[in-house]
């Protein structure tokens, strides 16, 4: 079975199977943990109790210990990263008469979340023998150290009286709880955090979360208008994608990343003239639709670039300066050279494109080449053959 919710479901534990399948994102894959390995702690897995009638999580606390699932158990599912997500959701029942409305909180190595009550997120406001469906947003869950980066447990702390830590024991009191369809939903749909110029012909989008690889390489999701010349439009030529690591957030105790997107068109954006960048179309990982955007862009000469770097050689101030232009695009990369052993030297201008014959030197053996620039790169072969190229001249 798939749990879907609204917006699509990013991570999900099926208890309908022999084994705890978990489904992230749009890579499904699936994860196979045994429950007997120790993932369910004070619970185990039962036969026919589940919604529908499958299996079920049954969670059986006693006077000393509460019961939990645990996701970071050593059978390959790790830590998770619930700090980029809207809730968590799941189905509850307890087959016993009179069952107390049982906390959950969830919690990692060194840090734990809010308790919250179930008895507010729960349909009809109590739990007890019908399956009845549990939203809870986790706002609710976060505290201001912690985002809910690296959840290692959910704990389901059983508040019926004379249960927990109780003297002498009264295991009878100790209420039984049985989940089925875990799942962690992201209902929040992508947006741009920020718009710039690299340079005249590359615009780079920051979006605030990662984003469906297959429609962001449609081209028609972009274009650009002058709001001066309406006739002035174009769309991108090429769509480049990058993921990059910024740092660790010691609220979320997992990686930050950007996820950018590099537009590069075939004209050059007019001078001192104002232009609309439109997007619509993209959609995260999780299926949220991001809605219509536009941001006006202007290009001048004088604009900041980072596409602009200036190294100082040694550490005195007056010491010799030097400027390059360089920067990166993301997955467009740049030239690509490879040879033959037939005298060919083939050129690519970027890694997704075709390779084309750029010039040969026939009955001269090449091995191996080395790029330094699009315009420099060496080419050597047999015989002590060592050919330069510089400015497009071998």
């Amino acid at each position: 079975a798939v749990v879907v919710g609204g917006g699509g479901t990013v991570l999900s534990w099926h208890w309908s199977q022999t084994f705890m399948a978990l489904e992230s994102g749009t890579a499904r894959e699936l994860f196979a943990v045994s429950v007997r390995a120790g993932c369910a702690f004070f619970g185990r897995e039962v036969q026919g109790g589940g919604y529908g009638g499958g299996r079920a999580l049954l969670l059986s606390p006693d006077n000393w210990h509460v019961g939990s699932l645990r996701l970071y158990c050593g059978t390959g599912v790790g830590r998770r990263d619930l700090s980029k997500h809207d809730a968590l959701s799941f189905l509850i029942r307890s087959p016993d008469r009179d069952p107390a409305q049982p906390v959950l909180r969830l919690s990692t190595w060194d840090r734990s979340s809010r308790d919250v009550n179930l008895s507010k997120y729960v349909a009809g406001g109590v739990v007890d023998g019908q399956w009845r469906k549990v939203r809870i947003p986790l706002d609710d869950l976060r505290t201001s150290d912690w985002k809910l980066g690296g959840v290692e447990t959910i704990v389901l702390l059983n508040t019926s009286a004379g249960c927990n830590f109780a003297y002498p024991g009264s295991y009878w009191r100790c209420n039984h709880y049985l989940l089925d369809d875990i799942t962690v939903l992201d209902e929040t749909a992508p947006y741009p955090t920020k718009v710039q110029l690299e340079t005249s012909s590359i615009v780079m989008v920051q979006m605030n979360e990662p984003y469906d690889i297959g429609q962001v390489r449609n081209l028609t999701t972009y274009q650009l208008v002058s709001t001066s010349s309406p006739s002035w439009s174009v769309r991108p030529a090429e769509v480049a994608i990058s993921y990059s690591f910024t740092g660790f957030s010691p609220g979320s105790l997992s990686a930050e990343n950007d996820y950018l997107i590099y537009l590069r068109f075939n004209r050059s954006l007019p001078q001192l003239e104002e232009v609309v960048l439109s997007i619509s179309g993209l959609s995260d990982e999780s299926g949220n639709r991001m809605s219509p955007f536009q941001q006006a862009l202007t290009w001048h000469g004088g604009l900041s670039s980072r596409m602009v770097k200036i190294n100082m050689q040694g550490y005195l101030p007056y010491a010799r300066k030097i400027g390059y232009v360089g920067g990166w695009i993301g997955d467009l990369g740049g030239q690509l050279f490879a040879v033959s052993q037939a005298g060919a030297i083939l050129r690519s201008p970027r890694p997704s494109s075709p390779f084309s014959r750029s010039n040969s030197f026939l009955g001269r053996k090449l091995s191996g080449v080395a790029a330094i620039r699009e315009d420099h790169a060496v080419v050597v072969g047999d015989s002590g053959l060592i050919l330069e190229l510089y400015e497009d001249a071998w």
